[in-house]
């Protein structure tokens, strides 16, 4: 099937109580922002004013969402939302019960708000105390003095074939995300490399995650990532995952669409985001064998 190339062709791929729901919402939002634009970004109906993001739509299995492409927005308004599933950039609504005019448009005029703002301060650097005790609770990551050295010795403790799909599945993620910041977490189950548009973890998106015998990709707002392909496992309230056989595997053009719908949420923050840096979060003290 070809892939939509405006918003009538997207929501023609919908059923009826589906289409209707988000005609409704995206009626609110061409009030609420007229001079908005209509446009498709990662495959999904979405909304750009002055060469922004401004809201994206979507229709998935048993559900609607709509992203206010930041994760502040969500957050910032939770008492409103009360009534809602949210998780970081994603507010859920049944089909048949579109999101009220007046929700859509507290969420469009606290984007355009958050887009007009004069651009945020650059973080204050970190007091060395601070920095102090954050090497500290890295453990090897301190000892080590570099991101990618302390890297290479958690990969160490692997057995090479597995060690040597999470290198090439890190350089694929890494390549598909310039942008952001790269979180590594040496922890009890496994070694996690986490990205996300900021420095704060909650934000992140998408891990790969390296076990014992096996390397998963980890999509962490997956329950509301359309997947109509089937490929994502797990039943909880958030997280979903796909296990890899292989790094060709994040070549495969249904992983990429997959991967590139998880990422649109929070495309203009990853837009927006400094050159890829990778962090040392954590190592746990104690850890199940690697191999």
């Amino acid at each position: 099937m070809a892939k939509p190339g405006t918003i009538d062709e997207y929501l023609a791929t919908l059923d009826d109580d589906a289409r209707r729901t988000l005609e409704s919402v995206r009626a609110s939002i061409r009030k609420a922002a007229p001079k908005a634009e209509e446009t498709i970004s990662y495959g999904f109906p979405a909304f750009r004013l002055n060469g922004k993001l401004l809201a994206c739509i979507r229709g998935a299995r048993g559900h609607c969402s709509y992203h206010p492409m930041s994760g502040r927005i969500v957050a910032a308004n939770r008492g409103a939302l009360s009534d809602y599933e949210t998780s970081a950039g994603t507010i859920r609504f049944p089909i048949g019960k579109p999101l009220p005019p007046r929700i859509v448009r507290l969420l469009v005029n606290a984007r355009i708000a958050e887009m007009e703002a004069a651009p945020a301060k650059k973080p204050t650097p970190r007091r060395p105390a601070a920095k102090a005790a954050s090497a500290a609770r890295s453990g090897t990551a301190a000892a080590s003095g570099s991101p990618e050295a302390a890297i290479k010795g958690f990969l160490a403790k692997y057995d090479p074939g597995i060690a040597r799909q999470l290198r090439a599945c890190r350089r694929t993620i890494r390549a598909l995300v310039p942008r952001g910041f790269e979180m590594v977490y040496d922890n009890y189950n496994g070694l996690v490399f986490g990205f996300s548009p900021t420095e704060r973890p909650s934000d992140a998106l998408l891990s790969i995650v390296g076990y014992p015998r096996w390397v998963g990709l980890a999509f962490l707002q997956g329950a509301s990532v359309a997947d109509p392909d089937g490929l994502l496992q797990g039943a909880g309230r958030q997280v979903r995952g796909l296990r890899l056989r292989s790094p060709k595997d994040l070549d495969e053009p249904k992983v990429r669409a997959l991967i590139a719908r998880a990422l649109a949420p929070e495309a203009e923050a990853f837009t927006a985001a400094p050159p890829l840096r990778t962090i040392l979060k954590s190592v746990s003290a104690k850890q199940r064998p690697r191999r």
